[in-house]
């Protein structure tokens, strides 16, 4: 049975710095890393911005490269998953049939985003964003792809949908379930929660569009004068304007 002294389960961001911390700190016990996936530990922020836009390779986004692990001997058990803790035993089963002993179990699996639980939720093209190999199968889908959907007004989403727009690849039209701060930011409205998968559609989602907003810029920047707040175009909601 093998036992290590601190055992971080969870490969991203914070189980890779409470190693890197107690290495500083000058812990000199063994440390291991059990991550689900297969990669080390790399960023996930630029996973719907640079990564998705291809201006960045997998490798320039990891944390640490493989040899920093090594010379700080950090074990990584990577492409592996704790199934069970045994905490009054002080010891964890994997999806490898394997038992790991531990003097300090640091639990750091983060969070992962909510799925739909509507019909057609596991359809091939509908993607959640959390991991490379999420966003690597988006990839390999955008060069058949002339329209997306973005659920989620949140910053991931809105990175998203901007990096579509700048690959040329769809024109993004971006859906939340609530009204959010950030939709206001950058002027795109929704039609309201969305129940079904099924409501998916251009009805549901009458948000400005490239060409309104062209007209938008005419209506309102024209060089001769600046037009007055009663003649600025109307959004979906029928509130008066500027673009």
């Amino acid at each position: 049975m093998t036992s290590y002294d601190v055992l971080i389960v969870g490969g991203g961001h914070a189980g890779a710095q409470a190693a890197i911390a107690l290495r500083q700190q000058k812990f000199a016990g063994s440390i291991a890393i059990v991550s689900t996936e297969p990669e080390l530990p790399y960023e996930r922020p630029p996973l719907s911005k640079e990564y998705l836009s291809g201006d960045k390779p997998f490798e320039r986004i990891l944390l640490r490269p493989e040899a920093f692990w090594t010379e700080r001997d950090v074990t990584m058990r990577l492409g592996e998953t704790v199934v069970s803790v045994d905490a009054e035993a002080h010891e964890v089963a994997t999806d490898r049939g394997e038992t790991l002993r531990y003097g300090h179990l640091i639990w750091a699996t983060g969070g992962a985003p909510r799925r739909l639980s509507c019909a057609g939720a596991e359809l091939i093209g509908v993607h959640g964003v959390r991991t490379r190999a999420d966003v690597d199968r988006m990839m390999a889908e955008l060069p058949a792809v002339s329209r997306a959907v973005v659920i989620g007004g949140g910053y991931i989403g809105l990175e998203a949908a901007a990096v579509l727009a700048k690959l040329a690849r769809c024109s993004p039209k971006r859906g939340h379930s609530r009204s959010s701060r950030a939709s206001r930011w950058i002027g795109l409205r929704a039609g309201g929660a969305i129940g079904r998968l099924g409501a998916l559609s251009s009805s549901v989602m009458p948000v400005w569009q490239r060409s309104a907003r062209r007209r938008c810029w005419r209506e309102c920047h024209r060089p001769a004068r600046r037009a007055s707040p009663a003649s600025w175009p109307r959004d979906p909601a029928g509130r008066r304007r500027r673009c």
